[in-house]
């Protein structure tokens, strides 16, 4: 259960990066001067690709992007216990958020699907107790049928009540007229016939099936029903378009339109879908293009969306990791003046690459050399050189290399307590991962919290140690 609400939240994330590239090409198509035929197909895409994204999702391996903040990373260490006893951690009590959303999600989306089953059974129910159609309107659905080059053998049936047109199923398509319809005129049964035959060669009914199942399933994501909308008016505009290539009149099809509507739709759907009407109306007084996408078209946008889909199944933000480097600490003596400089050809850095498991807080660089070789120098406000070796070039450039060793080592310094408090946070970090991976190992193969894994630590690179601060060789004071 505790699962759910990061798994939904997740899924909400990555079907809204899906729909907002469909919105995005549609919006481009139509700016371009594409037929409303080729931006449905878009939307079919879409539709179809959000159907795949959780299987996608879960077969498919995640996908690092880097395109979060950069951040410092340690070696690997585990958390040292205490006393000899394992470090564990307290879980707090679970939460009821996930338990409802578990409890709502699958009730209304089996609420959903049974309303869809509720409405195929009340068409069934019409169209058997409908009125088979003569021969009047046989002779004009098959010439109709001709001028689209249709194929399938279509059904026609006049409703006993008062109905909208409309047309269902894919391999027996049926096209269901109201009472009314006996009365019409030539010209406007053959508009209408045009019309919804345009739905039958398209297979409409079939993509509009698959946009209400998966809106079911997406009931809590508003883009969802958009897309649903979308869909639906897009292929409302494209069976118009391919009427008019039929040889509709743009005039009489759209008066046909309006006066249909006005006869069918009680006020308050007629207010609810006056924006829909206004733009059928609008696409067919206007000048458009009107061309079916053809197979290249199609494989382009399926490629396109597609690829859309497996980047928004897979890809997991991740952050870019910038290995951090140890601080160093040089022995010095207890006087904030004095430094122990040693010769150059004696200088030694034992510094081993750190153990990722053995690694201490703080990491420490001893710099020795033989006593006897060593040269102790004061660096006190008082000193006063010789006013010959003032002028000599190799003491001005040794004062000037002590200097920069002098602040090297106080920057050092302040690196080797930064690093020690990075590398506890890493420490209690790596340890919650670790103890949530655990978790979910544990837990059966279909629970849907496998589905979208916690984000995977970004990869450690290991420490390499800086350049150690040489210090600077004396020059020889003697030489004359």
């Amino acid at each position: 259960m505790n699962g759910v609400l990061p798994l939904l939240a997740d899924l909400l994330v990555r079907s809204t990066a899906l729909i907002l590239f469909a919105w995005a090409a549609a919006t481009l198509l139509r700016k371009g001067g594409a037929s409303a035929a080729m931006r449905h197909l878009v939307w079919s895409w879409a539709i179809a690709g959000l159907a795949l994204l959780p299987i996608l999702a879960l077969t498919m391996p995640a996908l690092p992007l880097t395109i979060l903040p950069q951040v410092v990373i340690e070696p690997i260490l585990t958390a040292p216990a205490v006393g000899g006893a394992v470090a564990t951690t307290t879980k707090s009590a679970p939460s009821l958020i996930p338990v409802i959303l578990l409890s709502s999600y699958m009730p209304v989306a089996a609420a959903m699907l049974a309303w869809l089953l509720m409405g195929q059974r009340a068409l069934a129910q019409i169209w058997r107790a409908s009125a088979p159609a003569d021969a009047t309107w046989t002779d004009l659905l098959d010439k109709v049928a001709g001028d689209l080059r249709l194929r399938d053998r279509v059904a026609l049936r006049l409703a006993r009540t008062t109905v909208m047109p409309m047309t269902w199923g894919t391999r027996a398509p049926k096209v269901l007229l109201p009472a009314e319809a006996r009365e019409w005129t030539l010209a406007r049964r053959r508009l209408v016939l045009l019309h919804e035959l345009g739905h039958v060669r398209r297979r409409d009914s079939l993509t509009q099936m698959a946009a209400a199942i998966v809106r079911a399933f997406y009931w809590f994501h508003p883009g969802a029903w958009l897309a649903a909308r979308q869909l639906r008016l897009e292929q409302e505009l494209a069976a118009d378009d391919l009427a008019l290539s039929a040889g509709a009149q743009p005039n009489r099809y759209a008066r046909n339109l309006l006066e249909i509507a006005c006869a069918f739709c009680l006020p308050a759907p007629a207010m609810a879908r006056r924006s829909q009407l206004e733009q059928r109306i609008s696409a067919i007084m206007l000048p458009s293009c009107r061309q079916a996408p053809g197979f290249s078209f199609n494989a382009i946008a399926a490629t396109l969306v597609l690829s859309a889909t497996w980047l928004s199944a897979t890809a997991t933000p991740v952050a870019s990791a910038v290995p951090a480097v140890p601080a160093l600490e040089i022995a010095t003596n207890e006087a904030a003046s004095t430094v122990r400089v040693l010769p150059a050809e004696e200088f030694t850095a034992p510094v081993a690459q750190a153990d990722p498991e053995n690694t201490p807080p703080s990491i420490s660089l001893a710099v020795r050399a033989p006593p006897a070789k060593a040269i102790l120098v004061q660096a006190t406000a008082s000193d006063n050189p010789d006013p010959a070796a003032e002028h000599d070039y190799d003491m001005v450039r040794y004062r000037h290399e002590r200097a920069d060793y002098e602040v090297a080592l106080v920057k050092y310094r302040s690196e080797r307590e930064v690093y020690g408090q990075e590398l506890d946070q890493y420490r209690r970090e790596l340890a919650e991962y670790r103890q949530e991976m655990e978790a979910i190992r544990a837990l059966p193969h279909d629970d849907p919290r496998r589905i979208f894994p916690p984000a995977p630590v970004a990869p450690v690179a290991p420490i390499a140690p800086p350049v150690p601060v040489v210090p600077p060789q004396s020059p020889d004071l003697d030489r004359s």
